[in-house]
């Protein structure tokens, strides 16, 4: 069974959150994520100095990440997406589907990992939160770098979809 049927387009909820996110996990990684391990072993071994502004900070925009991937998954499956481009070659199309499914997974497993590591002050963890974190950076890079393709070299309106 696929995660969503067809749909001629994105709808303006699924373009506002795909920015948000998009904003967010930014956020998340250039601003709010600066001596998080630190704070972490801070609030693990029970000394002061854990609850700062960034450490606050990344919690929450980590736990709104969680919810507006339910919410984006929860609306894809209701309203669709959009095909790929007719001219997309196979290999592309294939390569675009397991990416987008990896994102999503990581959009889940990302402040999942964050917040059992964090509140269940379990070390062993943040190891692969940060693994995550560096596979979505990794991950976003090639969708960028495919949307590019898709509109600068095949010229596509991919991007034209999604804003």
């Amino acid at each position: 069974m696929a995660l969503s049927k067809p749909a001629a387009a994105f709808s303006p909820a699924q373009k506002i959150l795909h920015w948000t996110v998009v904003v967010l996990l930014i956020l998340q990684e250039f601003v709010f994520d600066g001596g998080m391990g630190r704070y972490f072993h801070a609030y693990a071994d029970g000394k002061t100095g854990a609850w700062t502004t960034t450490s606050i900070a990344h919690l929450l925009i980590g736990t709104v990440i969680l919810l507006l991937a339910i919410w984006r998954v929860a609306l894809r499956a209701t309203h669709g997406a959009p095909a790929a481009p007719d001219d997309e070659p196979a290999l592309f199309s294939m390569l675009a589907k397991v990416t987008h499914g990896l994102l999503y997974l990581l959009l889940f497993a990302l402040p999942l990992t964050g917040l059992i590591s964090w509140f269940g002050k379990y070390d062993p963890l943040t190891d692969v939160h940060k693994l995550l974190s560096d596979a979505l950076l990794v991950l976003a890079g090639l969708h960028v770098a495919a949307v590019a393709v898709h509109h600068l070299v095949w010229r596509t309106n991919l991007l034209g979809r999604m804003i």
